[in-house]
């Protein structure tokens, strides 16, 4: 009986694993399976490295929950595999411009998202300095469109695939677009501007976990205005 459940269960994640942002009857349906032992968790584990080797399935959300769950098993055989199949975690690093995405990484999958958010900030001026050929420490629209794709896809895959879909630069694009591309009606589904419209202060008055609106996260700052944001939203991500 138990066993027929668990089956059950594993077909049901095979059906409804295309989905792009949380659903929460499959997050609990996954932490089930987790909860199954090690025979739940090596499952778990051959369900996301097929998915990572085949290059027709879109990481997502799914497979940063599995991970994530799957780094603190109680199971030495589970984590080995885990470190030993998916050293870079389920999101290929290359970097166009050899940037090292390992901490944001770590820092994102233990939910750091405050600390993630002022690395993703390093990490867009470090790109703009290698592309642009400069030594200051900012990033201006006119920047963003010498930036690698690449790199931007890898920023925007990491935030959403370790949020449970919840942030990333392409979902905040699409909350924005989905707002008629009014700023001020994005930056109010955001939650950027509180109920005065008063831009909320940095950091105290962010949210800085899973709580928070979708497209809370990653933070940019708006005092020069809206420009990076745009041309990161009309670029290629």
């Amino acid at each position: 009986m138990l066993q027929n459940n668990f089956k059950k269960q594993l077909d049901q994640l095979n059906h409804i694993s295309s989905l792009s942002h949380r659903s929460d009857d499959l997050s609990i349906l996954i932490e089930s399976i987790y909860n199954n032992g090690i025979i739940g968790q090596r499952q778990l584990l051959t369900f996301i490295i097929h998915r990572y080797t085949n290059k027709s399935i879109i990481t997502s959300w799914i497979d940063g929950q599995i991970f994530e769950l799957l780094l603190k098993s109680p199971f030495s055989i589970v984590t080995n595999a885990l470190k030993k199949d998916l050293p870079d975690g389920v999101i290929c690093l290359d970097s166009e411009s050899q940037i090292n995405y390992k901490l944001l990484q770590e820092l994102l999958v233990n939910n750091k998202f405050q600390e993630a958010n002022k690395i993703t900030e390093k990490i867009l001026y470090q790109l703009s300095k290698k592309s642009n050929n400069h030594s200051k420490y900012r990033l201006y629209f006119s920047d963003i469109y010498t930036l690698p794709c690449q790199d931007l896809k890898i920023i925007d895959q990491l935030w959403k695939v370790h949020s449970k879909g919840l942030f990333g630069l392409s979902v905040q694009k699409n909350i924005w677009k989905a707002n008629h591309k009014n700023w001020y009606q994005f930056y109010k589904t955001i939650s950027w501007i509180n109920s005065k419209d008063i831009y909320r202060h940095y950091p105290a008055e962010f949210i800085w976990d899973t709580s928070a609106p979708r497209g809370h996260l990653p933070l940019f700052n708006q005092i020069r205005g809206h420009h990076v944001l745009e041309a990161l939203f009309t670029y290629n991500l």
